[in-house]
């Protein structure tokens, strides 16, 4: 089976944009709605801070929130802008479309991933949020900085519904406290 170069090119940018769209979700806890909803002029991806703002329209809290970003995935955002040909300020980071779902749920099949795991918890992309609060978590991230990079209203709903405590290093933690002495 031989496909067109153009055809080709089509699948790797949609791969690329793809691959960019779950890694913004998992590093920013942003949700789907507001992912779709973002544009260019939100991010500032120059200087020595790169951050992301959601705009209280945006927002499920109705506020505007400023929200660190990743060295790496700044870096990866500016190329994209750069291959998307420096695209209007007001205009989509990303063409996140109303099938998304499908659309990760067909790349969790073609990674080899199931969508369910041996808890019995449900991989989708509202699951990305889950996974975001988990990570901050285990690197030891204070909780009260969790809740503000997650967004959440109430800090026992970053603690107790989007951290899995099942998932972190409890043995670690124990480990770290001050020893007993002599």
């Amino acid at each position: 089976l031989r496909l067109k170069p153009v055809f080709l090119n089509r699948l790797e940018r949609i791969g690329r944009e793809r691959r960019l769209i779950y890694s913004t979700l998992m590093t920013t806890g942003l949700r789907v709605g507001e992912l779709r909803q973002l544009r260019w002029n939100a991010l500032e991806l120059s200087g020595v801070k790169q951050t992301l703002t959601v705009e209280a329209s945006t927002s499920k809290s109705g506020k505007t929130d400023t929200l660190p970003l990743r060295s790496d995935l700044a870096d990866l955002l500016r190329q994209w802008r750069a291959d998307c040909g420096e695209p209007e300020p007001n205009s989509s980071v990303f063409h996140v479309s109303k099938d998304l779902l499908r659309a990760f749920d067909a790349d969790l099949a073609v990674a080899g991933i199931d969508k369910t795991d041996s808890a019995d918890r449900k991989m989708d992309l509202h699951a990305i949020r889950h996974t975001t609060a988990t990570h901050l978590a285990k690197a030891g991230v204070a909780p009260r900085a969790a809740q503000a990079i997650m967004r959440n209203s109430k800090i026992d709903l970053t603690m107790r519904v989007y951290t899995d405590p099942r998932l972190l290093d409890l043995a670690g933690a124990v480990e770290a406290l001050p020893g007993l002495g002599a």
